[in-house]
């Protein structure tokens, strides 16, 4: 099974930026998934600019912040109380913190359309990783690595 060329998925989101002293405001962001690296989600924020942020989520968190709190550390992910068509982020990192909603519905179409290449729970089993030294050989040798 030829691992360059794996499934893609690349979706164009807009996040509302939660301010505490002023406005929301709305952020563009990337989201893109590949089969290579099915545990992954990377958003990338205001791609535009030169110097852009770039995450990297873990698909099942997302999935799972979509009906329960979830997450610890760097990275949550939530419900928003009172609004079941907003999921919450929170990011956290040394240079400070930002909190933002997302469109529940398309994130969710966006987790689907990667389990329907990666099903839930068999991102170990994808893709197909060589057992021995000469099937690794024979992998390169044929480009599907």
């Amino acid at each position: 099974m030829k691992r360059r060329g794996l499934a893609q998925l690349r979706h164009e989101f807009v996040f509302q930026m939660v301010a505490s002293n002023g406005p929301a405001r709305l952020v563009d962001v990337l989201a893109s998934w590949t089969a290579d690296d099915p545990y992954v989600v990377t958003l990338d924020f205001d791609r535009h600019t030169d110097d852009h942020p770039r995450w990297l989520v873990g698909r099942c968190l997302l999935a799972e912040g979509l009906i329960q709190a979830t997450g610890l550390g760097d990275v949550r992910v939530y419900p928003v109380p009172g609004d079941p068509q907003r999921v919450g982020l929170e990011l956290s990192a040394p240079s400070g913190r930002a909190t933002f909603t997302i469109p529940a519905g398309d994130l969710a179409r966006f987790i689907q359309a990667s389990w329907s290449v990666v099903p839930d729970g068999q991102e170990s089993a994808w893709p197909p990783i060589p057992n021995t030294p000469a099937e690794l050989i024979e992998q390169s040798e044929r480009g599907d690595l």
